[in-house]
């Protein structure tokens, strides 16, 4: 359904989001000197497994192949409130590091549109896990997740919430010090208007901004679309 792959292109992710009733998987593989491909540690799996969750929705991968985000793009979790919501959409990050993959962090959820989650080495097992916390959204049918991207140097990951409403952006950057890293937002999110001859035109309802996004190898720049293109009158 998915695919991805690092600047070489020796790794590569495939996801098949509508195995197991639609709880997603996705599968990693890297290519010997042989030329023949691998599979790299354990088949991925969101936090939750849900029905229809649709884990694989959408696949990106850094320029080394050590950092992969995979977007669960109906998967359900509770709000900046503490309300249960559904689809919400959520991406995770997992990393692979000295040939294994280990959990690090538990899922958190954040107040508005959606939520990420992330993995960090920590032992020598050919595994793969989510790495740092997750991040998710508070509003019903945001979809966060619909698609994503991560930075060459993997540090810099932006996903869309293309569902209710306008649509929505967000960007995250892997930071902290002295072993501490997390996923922590930059900047608000990017809302849904564009500047178009000198004025700006706010875009409506079903536009799903957020669709498609984009960025360069430092995260320094990023591109997002829109599915739909209706004339303004």
């Amino acid at each position: 359904f998915a695919v991805a792959t690092n600047g070489d292109g020796s790794r590569v992710a495939i996801s098949a989001p509508g195995y197991d009733v639609g709880k997603g998987i996705v599968l990693t593989y890297r290519k010997l000197n042989s030329g023949a491909w691998v599979q790299m540690g354990h088949p991925l799996t969101g936090y939750l497994q849900g029905y229809n969750d649709r884990f694989g929705t959408a696949l990106a991968m850094s320029n080394d192949g050590n950092s992969v985000a995979v977007t669960a793009i109906n998967e359900d979790g509770t709000n900046g409130a503490g309300v249960w919501t559904t689809d919400l959409g959520a991406a995770y990050v997992f990393q692979y590091a000295y040939g294994a993959w280990s959990f690090a962090g538990t899922p958190v959820y954040g107040q508005n549109h959606g939520e990420s989650g992330t993995g960090e080495y920590a032992g020598l097992i050919s595994d793969w896990q989510p790495m740092g916390a997750s991040l998710a959204g508070g509003v019903s049918e945001m979809n966060m997740g619909a698609s994503v991207a991560i930075s060459g140097n993997g540090v810099t990951l932006v996903a869309g919430g293309a569902g209710a409403g306008k649509g929505v952006a967000r960007l995250y950057a892997w930071e902290g010090c002295c072993g501490e890293m997390a996923w922590t937002q930059t900047g608000p999110d990017i809302e849904a208007f564009y500047n178009f001859m000198g004025e700006t035109v706010a875009f409506v309802d079903g536009d799903e901004f957020g669709f498609a996004v984009a960025t360069n190898g430092d995260g320094s720049r990023v591109e997002i679309g829109r599915a739909s293109c209706r004339e303004r009158v």
